[in-house]
């Protein structure tokens, strides 16, 4: 995945560094009305403490603040904030209205703290997490991770009646409910997002994969098989297994990269999602949930390990290249030393005889004397004769 970040903006004055442009500005009112839809379309995954086991959202903020940089975050929060109270998310009045502002706010903060720690670990250090796959795969991860965790810490401060979580198994299935939601949302969604991004950006199509048909065959056959054997195990009574899907899912990723990946992953969410949306209870749901998020998860670490395997390889093919061809040099350099040793040896000796020969001649007359001399400065390299002859 590509990793765009305004970075001429951070060497402008104070203000201006997290102040938007005009194209931000587009982008944050486009971001508002797709962030209420999107909102809206989660709600058949929601239960008794989570509201949603799949939160498109998560994805189109993952995807925005990936592309755009964590400058961004205060803006994407505040537009989150107004799309909640312009739906009727968050209360106009009330006790619940500061915990729906500040749960509001949590996300794209942690997100945004999230994707900085991420870049910052990974900047400048020779191992496979600097790679865009592998980069993009553990901030998935720990984007809902962090927003999970700070839960708690964010609401901390309200006052009692502001409807705050109480600690007990109804915080850790809600929590986990968020964290699955929101892993779901970035993993199906924050992909073909920036692919678009990319594309937009650069105008050229050659920019977006072009698997084989090979490759597509293959894959196709694999994850077929898996969810026929999915539909096998539950017509047999177990129920909706997502292990099937796993290993199909890990096998197209390590064989054919991120973007074979992100279709595998496409293809599980289709049967899946539709599945849980029905009439399940939030046990069975949250259940359900865990083993499509287990099996996406894996799916797509898969892939990415494959892509970061690949520019490494790739990567260390052009660095043996740039060795041979300095090897050559270095040995081109050897042998040209070696020859100008071989040829200077001969004309010193010529110069030495030259200079005698001039010597020794001075009184012979003329004719001998200046062929002599002559000789003699050829053989010496003197550089008036040199521009003589230039």
């Amino acid at each position: 995945m590509t990793q765009v970040a305004n970075t001429s903006s951070w060497q402008a004055k104070p203000l201006a560094r997290i102040a938007p442009g005009w194209a931000d500005a587009w982008l944050l009112l486009l971001y508002a009305a797709s962030f209420a839809t999107l909102h809206w379309a989660a709600r058949p995954w929601g239960g008794a403490g989570f509201f949603s086991l799949w939160y498109p959202p998560a994805g189109l903020r993952f995807a925005v603040l990936w592309s755009r940089g964590p400058r961004l975050t205060p803006w994407l929060v505040l537009a989150e904030i107004v799309a909640d109270f312009a739906t009727g998310t968050i209360a106009w009045s009330g006790h619940t209205a500061l915990q729906g502002i500040t749960g509001a706010a949590r996300p794209g903060v942690t997100y945004g703290i999230a994707m900085a720690l991420v870049r910052d670990v990974s900047r400048g250090r020779g191992s496979t997490l600097a790679l865009p796959p592998m980069i993009f795969g553990v901030a998935a991860i720990a984007a809902p991770a962090l927003n999970a965790v700070m839960v708690m810490p964010f609401e901390a401060w309200l006052p009692p009646e502001a409807g705050r979580y109480r600690i007990g198994v109804d915080v850790a299935i809600s929590l986990t409910g968020l964290a699955v939601g929101d892993l779901l949302g970035i993993l199906v969604l924050a992909p073909p997002l920036l692919w678009l991004s990319q594309l937009a950006r650069t105008r050229d199509r050659k920019s977006l994969p072009r698997p084989g048909l090979r490759p597509i065959l293959e894959d196709a056959v694999v994850m077929s098989g898996c969810l026929l054997l999915t539909a096998a195990l539950w017509r047999a009574g177990l129920g909706a297994q997502t292990t099937p899907s796993l290993l199909a899912g890990g096998w197209i990723g390590l064989r054919h990269g991120r973007t074979a990946a992100w279709f595998a992953i496409l293809s599980q969410a289709l049967v899946f999602l539709p599945y849980s949306a029905g009439t399940l209870d939030d046990g069975t749901r949250l259940e359900l949930h865990l083993g499509i998020a287990s099996a996406v998860l894996v799916t797509w670490l898969a892939g990415s390990f494959s892509d970061a395997q690949h520019a490494a390889r790739t990567s260390l093919d052009r660095r043996n290249r740039l060795l041979y061809q300095a090897e050559r040099l270095k040995t081109l350099r050897a042998m040209s030393v070696a020859v100008i040793h071989e040829i200077s040896q001969p004309l010193t000796t010529l110069a030495i005889e030259a200079a005698h020969l001039r010597s020794v001649t001075a009184g012979l007359g003329d004719d001998i004397a200046t062929s002599a001399e002559l000789v003699d400065r050829k053989a010496s390299g003197d550089p008036d004769e040199r521009a003589e002859i230039a």
